[in-house]
């Protein structure tokens, strides 16, 4: 589906960085909350 994107942003609730850092994304910015839960933008370069 995502096959021909060179890049791709995502809001992760901070418990489930870790399996998004697996998948190739890295974090950048700060942490923001959202429905009072702690984020962090991710992105993912090919």
């Amino acid at each position: 589906y995502l096959k021909n994107e060179k890049m791709i942003y995502l809001n992760a609730q901070k418990s489930v960085i870790g399996f998004y850092e697996k998948l190739g994304f890295g974090p950048i910015g700060d942490q923001f909350y959202e429905a009072s839960i702690p984020h962090k933008k991710l992105i993912y370069k090919k």
